[in-house]
C-alpha cells in the first residue's frame, strides 16, 4: 500500500477533489505536500488550484499551473496510489476546453469533469 494512502490529509483531499469541493481539496493537498514535499504531492495542489481558478474564470493561471502540473506528475515516483496516467490525460482534455488566450469570455459550467482515480479501485 502507497504510503500517501495512510496520509488522512490526501485521503480527505481526494474526496473533497472529487466533490468539486476545490478550495478544500486545495488546502488538504497542501497539508499533505508538506508532509511528503514530493512532485506528485505538488501536482496535486496545483490540480486543485487550477481547478478552483478555472471555475472562477480565471484562465491565465491555469493555462500556466496545468503544463507545470503535467511536469510535476511525470517526474514523480507514483508514491500516491492514484492513477497518473488517468490524471494526465484529465489534464490533456480540460486544456483543450479553455478558451483562446485573447478571449474575454470564459464559462466553467462547460468544463469536463475531473476526478482523481485510485490504481486498485
Amino acid at each position: 500500500m502507497p504510503h500517501a494512502i495512510s496520509d488522512v490529509h490526501f485521503r480527505d483531499a481526494v474526496n473533497c477533489f472529487n466533490r468539486d469541493e476545490w478550495l478544500d481539496a486545495l488546502l488538504l493537498f497542501e497539508e499533505s505536500w508538506l508532509i511528503h514535499r514530493d512532485s506528485e504531492h505538488k501536482a496535486f495542489v496545483q490540480c486543485a488550484s487550477i481547478l478552483k481558478q478555472l471555475h472562477l474564470g480565471f484562465t491565465a493561471s491555469p493555462r500556466l499551473l496545468l503544463a507545470r502540473a503535467q511536469v510535476l506528475i511525470a517526474e514523480s515516483t507514483s508514491t500516491t496510489g492514484i492513477d497518473l496516467a488517468d490524471v494526465v490525460a484529465q489534464l490533456r482534455l480540460l486544456q483543450t476546453y479553455l478558451p483562446p488566450v485573447d478571449s474575454e469570455t470564459f464559462d466553467a459550467r462547460q468544463l469536463p469533469a475531473v476526478r482523481l482515480r485510485w490504481l486498485h479501485e
